[in-house]
């Protein structure tokens, strides 16, 4: 039997925030399937719904004895309410500003993504859904993108999970190993990237807020963030102003469709982003859709 070890497969860092039972099983399906394990890319639970895997193939079901099968294992009320307690460190009000915005941060760039069942101003009611996602130890695949870029403002976009976070703390590592000073907008804790020793993170704020104290503060060459809305148009042109470049991410399937957002159009109308660059992918090796602003 091939044994893959925790550092070559990630989703052996998922085990820690299950309850004992599902943990348990993941472990086993991580040492029965060790070549599917790899290509996990999130785990998930739901109340009264299936436990399961992700991967570029669909979802994956398993046993408890670790078995892929054709029919999930159903996650009760209690498995995912003892899975955010795990996940917040039994410290379910320090995380309360995160789940009202859907998420919870973790170390090592793990994240998870809930969704709550209410939410007010006192707080959230209950959450009926967990989404892990994996980290992946990043290898260089940004240099056929900065050879046509170089250092210049871009705003890469594609669909959820194709890709984006994992470019962008290879353009992180590679721009410090450049001797560019990198500050990194990390409201989610998951850009963390190896070997940046010239990267600064400001973890934990909003966005704008982000890009502000940045700028302000930290004397950047390049400022990079992932996962900008329209709510930060008024921070990013205050940021490209001083005439820092700003390497950013966005949810999005093409450009005619991100020029549709009043925000997004706003920052292309007044030539923030030198570049839009389309990220798809081809088996594992990424695409980039360049295009240059005039």
């Amino acid at each position: 039997m091939t044994v893959i070890n925790e550092y070559d497969c990630r989703l052996y860092g998922v085990i820690p925030y299950l309850p004992a039972k599902l943990g348990n099983a993941l472990r086993l399906f991580c040492l029965k399937n060790p070549t599917v394990a790899m290509s996990v890319t999130e785990v998930r639970l739901r109340s009264g719904g299936a436990f399961s895997l992700s991967s570029p193939n669909g979802s994956i079901f398993f046993s408890e004895i670790g078995a892929i099968r054709k029919t999930p294992v159903i996650c009760s009320d209690e498995q995912v309410k003892k899975c955010v307690e795990l996940l917040c460190r039994n410290s379910y009000h320090t995380h309360e500003s995160e789940i009202k915005n859907g998420y919870i941060s973790l170390p090592d760039g793990f994240r998870a993504g809930v969704a709550p069942d209410a939410s007010s101003e006192n707080g959230v009611y209950g959450i009926n859904s967990v989404c892990i996602r994996i980290p992946r130890h990043v290898k260089t695949c940004c240099e056929k993108l900065l050879q046509q870029t170089g250092e210049e403002s871009m705003l890469i976009y594609s669909p959820p999970g194709v890709g984006k976070t994992t470019l962008l703390k290879s353009i992180i590592s590679e721009l410090c190993h450049r001797g560019f000073r990198v500050s990194v907008i990390d409201t989610r804790r998951e850009l963390q990237a190896e070997k940046a020793p010239l990267a600064d993170y400001i973890c934990g704020y909003p966005k704008g807020a982000g890009i502000e104290l940045a700028t302000r503060t930290l004397c950047p060459d390049v400022i990079v963030c992932d996962e900008i809305g329209s709510h930060d148009t008024e921070s990013i042109i205050a940021c490209q102003n001083t005439g820092v470049p700003l390497i950013a991410t966005c949810h999005g399937q093409t450009l005619e469709g991100l020029l549709l957002r009043p925000g997004i159009k706003e920052l292309y109308s007044m030539r923030i982003f030198s570049f839009y660059i389309g990220l798809s992918r081809c088996e594992s090796e990424f695409v980039f859709d360049v295009f240059k602003c005039s």
